[in-house]
């Protein structure tokens, strides 16, 4: 049983590697063409090609991994039942799904390496590759509490903060009590230092004004300030990505989309598996039929199918119609119930 569990990954990985291969030299050749005019101009230049095509690698392997996962699964298959060898295998008493084994433990090792290469090499590449530096500023940023709104509308790269807004408020009733504006703050050893500070009180009938030119705050006392690009939900490792969604949660912002792609993160590796078992099931009711190029078309059909589904439910989720659970799930769901359906009523 062990050998031919091993030969079933070996043929799989193999035809996996092949279309995973064919599929990434169309996105490198489409690329090629579409700098062709100065790509070979420099060698800068065609460094430069190479690593704007390696930052586009990590979301388009997430968009055709599953797809390819199904072609792979569907060739082994199909090739297997051509050399009658699937016969030869249930007559040993393997079952459909001990056929799946393999493929799905080969997939689980997939799903591992591109949770790793979205998460962990791709904000690699980012961080050394990505010209996003050169910009001047970081976009504004707002902060809430239970007793202060903070705004933050100028953050530079060398840890200084601009234009910077602080209101006061009460909730019973709710309203804004005092509003603090600063010019400039720079950090250092612990200790905010602000220049050019003006309050106005509204409690009192006719608003109060106070001027500072300048004010040393403790850094503990005031909300923290990141100084990097944030990152896209998308490239942030589970744990991560969990702790932003909660801090902004508490923090009053809307963290749909974060909670959207925390639970997608978890439903990706089992995609994966649905695609394996989907691609087994067609490869059993066309295969056997002598219709394996029919079973190719459904199987990209199938492909196709789930990822304008998935990318629905996604959106509607990211929206707020959808709960973030469902809106990730779904569609595994879905697609999980028909390919139990094929393998239940199409047995070889």
């Amino acid at each position: 049983m062990t050998i031919l569990v091993k030969y079933i990954a070996q043929e799989f990985t193999k035809f996996f590697v092949l279309f995973l291969f064919a599929f990434v030299m169309i996105i490198v050749v489409g690329n090629l063409f579409s700098r062709l005019g100065n790509i070979f101009s420099s060698v800068d230049h065609f460094l430069l090609f190479l690593k704007e095509t390696a930052l586009l690698m990590p979301d388009l392997l997430e968009l055709i991994i599953p797809v390819t996962i199904l072609l792979a699964t569907i060739t082994t298959f199909n090739l297997l039942n051509r050399t009658s060898e699937i016969v030869a295998m249930r007559t040993t008493g393997m079952s459909v799904f001990q056929l799946a084994i393999p493929v799905l433990g080969v997939s689980t090792v997939i799903a591992l390496l591109s949770y790793f290469n979205q998460n962990y090499v791709y904000n690699w590449m980012e961080k050394h590759w990505s010209l996003q530096k050169a910009t001047q500023s970081l976009p504004p940023l707002w902060k809430i509490g239970k007793e202060r709104i903070y705004y933050f509308g100028i953050r530079q790269f060398d840890e200084s903060i601009g234009q910077i807004a602080i209101f006061n408020i009460e909730n019973k009733p709710y309203r804004v009590t005092q509003r603090t504006t600063i010019e400039t703050g720079k950090q250092k050893q612990g200790e905010w230092h602000f220049k050019n500070i003006n309050h106005r009180d509204f409690l009192s009938e006719q608003s109060s004004f106070q001027q500072e030119s300048e004010r040393l705050e403790r850094a503990q006392n005031f909300p923290t300030v990141s100084f990097e690009q944030s990152l896209n939900p998308r490239h942030q490792p589970l744990w991560s990505l969990y702790q932003t969604s909660f801090r902004l949660q508490e923090e009053g912002h809307d963290a749909t989309r974060h909670w959207v792609e925390f639970h997608q993160k978890f439903a990706f590796p089992f995609t994966l598996l649905i695609m394996a078992l989907l691609g087994l099931s067609l490869s059993l009711s066309h295969s056997r039929q002598g219709k394996a190029a029919e079973g190719m078309a459904m199987s990209s059909l199938f492909g196709i199918l789930f990822w304008i589904t998935n990318q629905i439910f996604l959106a509607i989720g990211n929206a707020g119609a959808l709960s973030p659970f469902l809106a990730a799930w779904l569609t595994n769901f879905i697609f999980l119930g028909l390919a139990l359906v094929l393998i239940r009523f199409y047995r070889p």
